[in-house]
């Protein structure tokens, strides 16, 4: 009898420390669960750690910048200068060495027209990959303009291969032509974006283009009904 006493008493117990061990991890993975969450929410309120989170993402949009800029028209003297994008102000630069080179300053209205274009794609990627509420719309008025300004060119420019713009304008027409591509490319490659152009330009012999042409405006049916009031310059 003692000794069943004793081999119950032996199982009693090592049941009861074999629980008392179990409760013990439960709790020990409980609360690592629970100091990691901690720390997860301490980074995301610490002013510190939420500038390095911005920098590292505005570094990342430079970057990526860069890389859509090499498939646009810029001056070659100055394409390798790094960007930098300043989130706080949401303004972009180049560095010449420790130079800043702001927008005003970035040289033709080519090279404004291909920076701008850069970031604004690289921003919607970002507001796509991470599910902001910001709609995937981008609009550009005239991607021609620094090449067949409105001062020349009042009316739409026929970029056919073999059309007088072009024959004499062989440079410009293809620098146009490289924009629309980077666009198009862009559109397809993303599941809700869309870029709307207003412009003069157009390229008969590519279907693409024809097809993405919604509507002509032209005199007297322009694009703003010319019976709208307009505000006096003061």
């Amino acid at each position: 009898m003692n000794a069943q006493r004793a081999r119950l008493a032996g199982k009693v117990e090592f049941f009861l420390e074999s629980l008392e061990q179990q409760k013990t991890e439960d709790h020990s993975e409980e609360l690592r669960k629970l100091e990691e969450r901690i720390k997860v929410l301490e980074s995301e309120v610490d002013p510190d750690a939420l500038e390095e989170a911005m920098q590292s993402v505005a570094q990342g949009i430079a970057a990526e910048a860069g890389e859509i800029l090499d498939s646009l028209p810029f001056d070659d003297s100055t394409r390798k200068r790094r960007l930098v994008f300043d989130h706080k102000k949401l303004q972009c630069h180049q560095l010449d060495g420790i130079r800043q080179v702001r927008m005003p300053t970035i040289g033709s209205d080519e090279n404004y027209l291909s920076l701008h274009l850069a970031f604004y794609l690289v921003l919607h990627r970002l507001f796509a990959k991470s599910r902001r509420p910001v709609p995937g719309l981008i609009v550009i008025d005239q991607v021609s303009r620094p090449y067949f300004p409105k001062e020349k060119y009042e009316k739409m420019v026929d970029l056919s291969e073999d059309g007088d713009i072009a024959s004499k304008l062989m440079d410009e027409r293809e620098k146009v032509r490289k924009i629309f591509d980077l666009l198009f490319k862009e559109v397809d490659g993303a599941a809700n974006l869309q870029i709307l152009v207003f412009e003069k330009a157009f390229f008969p012999e590519d279907e693409r283009y024809r097809n993405a042409v919604r509507f002509t405006w032209s005199k007297p049916e322009g694009l703003v009904p010319a019976d709208w009031p307009e505000k006096p310059l003061t």
